[in-house]
């Protein structure tokens, strides 16, 4: 039964209706951690709509398609089949909806092809032809110039050196041939939406013409493109409203301008702002504790967050001697809070500012028999880079071992092919005696090229290995050997988007070995670490405490957080040297601290290790900036 607007209305506090009943005009809705951003948004469109506004003339932008979903269903439950025909989706899906429409406009069929990440990286392959640039460097760059709404013919006059100026002679033949192909990259969703909008007046009049209201979620998301994208779609009627926290920005680097957001009243003139200041979710102590770190940003809009909650515990907060006990604290808190809180497994979460730190953490909840699941994420012991170089070490330990070899013999590539290995396996199936050898089989099978040339530095270096376990040396030599001798780092740079964050799971990996004296020992520890067996009990499965980084913890909530790896350097991070950089650092770290609704736990480790060496590490500098009345220090 469809809700009246008096009722849409009594499910509101005083601060949620403002923004519901005053929707002509432009204006922000700043939203505050647990302050019912979703509930007030759904309400805003709800009530729209019994008042007469045409679900057609609405545009509703979220982030994701799981939030765009959501978003419609919530309205639909509010008032039924009068929210039929909204529109509601991310800012690809809509300007590709419009791409198809008026495509033609461009230059384009409308039948074009949207080309993802590998087709991107395949057609940049067929390109790049100057050895000293990777095709993964040049559509880096594209990428940022696409974001900054700098065509090909710009690019060129504003390149500052050799390699932009590469890559910008790249990037115009890119897009020539993108043309040619009739296809579009996901980058081009928005930036030729945004030239279609700015070039050809007739279409942005007939697309205006049907959208009158325009609301765009998490708009502190948003880059100088997206604000872009939304002032034109504003139109004259200008009945545009963002729904923001500032202090939720945490994606400048792709691209996220909080300094766009927070100029939209440029854009504007009248822009009228609505605080959702009640937090729902968390404890009297969390809140205070979380608004007495961000009140150090200087880029912010200002505000008063208050809850009517319980006071709640204290923020604890443990500095232990290594990250090893670091995850025994950690597994000592999950454990209190199932026996002494009633807590399920599935109502506390592990966050940290970089996937390796779960290592320890993991290898910690698997021997004490604590179930969990990384969130957003793969398991530390199954990440590509691990599995690599595990399989290293593997096939060197044991020659007879398939899989291994299989998925290391063209990694970093060598250009041994599937007819190669097929070459291969047919002179060790000729020379299988009791056993299959396969390194015999690579010395003796003759190949052509490129292929001859890799299967030949690949047998030395295996032979460099095997050599090295002979001489006795520790797993942590084998390893850096490893990495060392096949270039790995590198093979990850030039690969990789997050090739950083998989650099530094590769240096955990030297750190697990380090502590480990045989190879036979560490080799077995890591196969029983890999094999996390799945329970078939439906409720035993979803019952799994939550690993997840900062970044991937937001927008979700839980009775207990547990922030571990607090230190400078990490949070936070040591890239962050500038005052822009450390503001949206500290505004990561508040969004971790308010995903608590109950409890909140904090720690550090004193000492960690790099390359596997003792390090002394410095408190975070977030730490100190927590009221101390919120804080309790313990060991």
């Amino acid at each position: 039964m469809a809700l009246t607007k008096s009722q849409i209305l009594e499910e509101l506090n005083e601060d949620q209706q403002q923004p519901v009943i005053n929707y002509e005009g432009p204006s922000f809705i700043v939203a505050g951690p647990g302050s019912g951003k979703t509930h007030t948004i759904v309400s805003r469109a709800a009530y729209m709509i019994e008042e007469g506004v045409r679900p057609e003339n609405m545009l509703l932008f979220t982030f994701t398609r799981k939030a765009a979903g959501e978003l419609k269903e919530r309205i639909a439950s509010k008032i039924g089949k009068k929210a039929e025909g909204l529109t509601v989706g991310t800012y690809h899906s809509i300007c590709s909806r419009l791409l198809r429409k008026y495509a033609t406009y461009l230059g384009y069929e409308n039948n074009f092809s949207i080309y993802d990440e590998e087709d991107k990286k395949n057609l940049l392959k067929e390109i790049v032809t100057d050895n000293r640039l990777k095709p993964a460097v040049v559509a880096s760059y594209i990428s940022d110039w696409k974001n900054k709404m700098i065509s090909p013919a710009q690019a060129i006059s504003i390149a500052e050196n050799s390699f932009e100026q590469l890559s910008a002679g790249y990037y115009q033949e890119y897009q020539q041939k993108l043309k040619e192909r009739n296809a579009f990259d996901f980058d081009d969703l928005i930036y030729q939406t945004i030239k279609l909008l700015s070039n050809h007046h007739v279409v942005l009049e007939e697309i205006t013409d049907r959208y009158h209201y325009i609301m765009a979620d998490e708009f502190q998301d948003s880059s100088d493109r997206d604000v872009e994208l939304i002032r034109l779609l504003g139109g004259d009627r200008e009945n545009v409203c963002m729904i923001l926290d500032d202090e939720q920005s945490i994606y400048g680097f792709r691209g996220a301008s909080v300094q766009a957001v927070l100029r939209m009243s440029e854009y504007f003139e009248g822009l009228r702002e609505f605080i959702l200041r009640q937090n729902y979710r968390s404890t009297k102590t969390i809140v205070g504790a979380a608004r007495s770190l961000i009140e150090h940003n200087t880029e912010q809009i200002e505000k008063t967050i208050f809850t009517d909650n319980e006071e709640g515990e204290q923020v604890v907060y443990f500095e232990t001697g290594n990250p090893q006990e670091e995850a025994v604290k950690v597994v000592k808190v999950i454990m209190g809070l199932i026996r002494f809180e009633n807590f399920n497994k599935k109502d506390i979460a592990i966050l940290y500012r970089m996937s390796y730190l779960s290592r320890a953490i993991e290898e910690a909840l698997l021997k004490n028999g604590i179930s969990y699941t990384v969130v957003g994420g793969v398991p530390f012991y199954a990440r590509k880079e691990i599995k690599d170089i595990m399989s290293y070490v593997r096939f060197v330990y044991n020659p007879q071992d398939v899989q291994a070899f299989e998925r290391i013999v063209n990694v970093p590539k060598r250009g041994i092919g599937k007819k190669g290995l097929e070459n291969i396996h047919s002179v060790a199936n000729s020379l299988q005696g009791d056993k299959i050898d396969l390194i015999n089989a690579c010395k003796n099978t003759e190949l052509s090229g490129k292929a001859k040339k890799g299967l030949e530095e690949f047998n030395r270096t295996i032979k460099t290995l095997q050599e090295l376990i002979e001489e006795g040396e520790s797993p942590e030599t084998i390893i850096k050997s490893i990495v060392k001798l096949t270039n790995y780092n590198k093979h990850l740079l030039d690969t990789e988007k997050d090739a950083e964050e998989r650099i530094a799971n590769v240096v955990e990996l030297q750190t697990i070995a380090s502590q480990y004296d045989s190879l036979e020992e560490f080799i077995y520890n890591m196969a029983l670490n890999s094999d996390i067996n799945e329970d078939d009990d439906e409720e035993q499965v979803n019952d799994r405490v939550q690993l997840l980084t900062m970044h991937s913890s937001k927008g979700l909530e839980f009775k207990a957080v547990i922030i571990v790896g607090a230190n400078e350097g990490i949070i936070p991070h040591w890239k962050a040297d500038t005052l822009s950089g450390v503001e949206e650092e500290r505004r990561l770290f508040y969004v971790a601290m308010t995903r608590a609704e109950k409890m909140l736990f904090i720690m550090r480790p004193r000492i960690t290790h790099v390359n596997g060496a003792p390090m002394h590490a410095k408190e975070s500098k977030f730490i100190g900036e927590i009221d101390e009345r919120y804080l309790l220090k313990t060991k």
